[in-house]
């Protein structure tokens, strides 16, 4: 008849928990590392070589991945680290836990060959008693006449399983000198979990994970995904650029609408005064500002986002960490915004807002306010305000500049 008994020291559970982790972690961690280390679309784009856009592509690529050896802390990167952590301390465990079921070997208690003959098993028992016998040994502080007395059985045993007749051949047909034992099966779980005493606890808690955790997880995902589009924004961006959209919109129509998405989006935490940008800016745009401003009405994150987006128009300096790293976030959702932006505008075929966002785009990639004719503004040293004495062209003003032994002019060569 089998014996039943529950995992008590925990080891089978922990092989069990082991298992499934590395079902899921394996492949999570190879699709991570073969991420960071393979090379990415944006890494062939042969942009302008010059020192600061080199230095501002490697800043954009520090915000939207990591490296093999510096990995960006993602949700997932950080769930592999609490993972591989739980494999690591189980692992442990298991490691250095004595086994319950250990195949019996007489020669391994004896501690002797198993090519050792009769005669020499002999003599190492009559060693083994003289030395482990009851009323020769003395119990130590950390052993009890019963261990000791225990261990003694234990060779006995093993000696005659070696040489009794009778003894070896329980030991030969049932791996046990006192022949057939009991079956024993092993429940991989503690004990405790089916005590009565803690059926309210472990009932609470099936009912925490299977009727509140695992539901608001599909929950987050499907309401998070449903609300998205295939490009990844927003239902709702979409739909304010469908209503915005008109056949004859302009640069300037086409960048008030932009801007009206953002309230949508999922933007960084909100942080910092920008007063003293938005006085910037009003110096510098004066009643034109007043106007974009009007036009977004009393919304806070559109008209925080426009303020942000004409710094970077401006090259403004925010002084401040938590405002650039708001500005960077809301740079970084452009592209996609522009490319549903975009496939709404060709999908109705109307050319001249698809020119006006192609134009927004590149407007926001070179840091120009939208609308002002600033080509000189593309080249690295030169502000946003700078425009082209009268109809100079870009390669005459560069060379300009090489003949006036400007500072300018390496760095001006490389961007054209």
């Amino acid at each position: 008849m089998a014996n039943y008994h529950y995992d008590e020291a925990g080891n089978m559970a922990a092989y069990f928990v082991i298992s499934v982790l590395a079902i899921v972690l394996i492949p999570m961690t190879l699709s991570a590392a073969f991420g960071a280390a393979a090379k990415r679309p944006e890494d062939d784009i042969r942009g302008c070589p010059c020192k600061l856009c080199i230095d501002r592509r490697k800043q954009v690529l520090s915000k939207t991945r990591g490296s093999l050896l510096k990995p960006r802390l993602t949700k997932k990167i950080v769930a592999l680290i609490v993972g591989w952590s739980i494999v690591g301390f189980l692992a442990y465990n298991v490691g250095n836990a004595e086994g319950e079921n250990k195949v019996y070997n007489p020669f391994d208690i004896l501690g002797i060959s198993t090519a050792a003959t009769e005669k020499e098993i002999k003599s190492h028992f009559k060693k083994l008693s003289k030395l482990y016998h009851p009323d020769k040994v003395k119990a130590t502080v950390n052993q009890t006449i019963e261990e000791i007395e225990k261990h003694f059985v234990d060779i006995t045993k093993a000696y005659k399983a070696l040489t009794d007749e009778t003894v070896r051949r329980n030991y030969e047909l049932y791996g046990h000198p006192d022949g057939r034992q009991e079956l024993s099966m092993g429940i991989a779980i503690p004990s405790w979990i089916v005590e009565s005493k803690n059926n309210i606890w472990v009932l609470g808690l099936y009912g925490l994970l299977f009727g509140g955790v695992l539901p608001a997880m599909v929950g987050k995902w499907w309401f998070g995904n449903r609300g998205l589009t295939k490009d990844g924004v927003s239902a709702k961006t979409v739909e304010g650029f469908w209503k915005g959209l008109t056949e004859r919109s302009g640069i300037d129509e086409v960048g008030k609408v932009f801007v009206g998405a953002f309230k949508h989006e999922k933007n960084a935490v909100a942080g910092g005064d920008l007063r003293k940008v938005e006085n910037k800016i009003e110096e510098q745009l004066g009643k034109e500002w007043s106007e974009l401003k009007s036009s977004l009405g009393a919304d806070e994150t559109s008209t925080r986002a426009l303020v942000l987006l004409y710094a970077h128009f401006l090259r403004l300096d925010l002084n401040s960490k938590t405002l650039v790293e708001e500005q960077a976030s809301l740079l970084l959702q452009t592209p996609s915004l522009l490319n549903a932006y975009l496939n709404i505008a060709s999908a109705r075929n109307w050319l001249a807002p698809t020119l006006a966002i192609m134009r927004l785009h590149a407007y926001l990639a070179q840091a120009v306010v939208p609308g002002t004719a600033a080509s000189q503004a593309q080249l690295p040293g030169f502000s946003s305000d700078a425009v082209a004495n009268g109809k100079e062209d870009l390669t005459t003003l560069v060379r300009g500049l090489k003949e006036t032994n400007d500072a300018r002019a390496e760095e001006a060569q490389k961007a054209l």
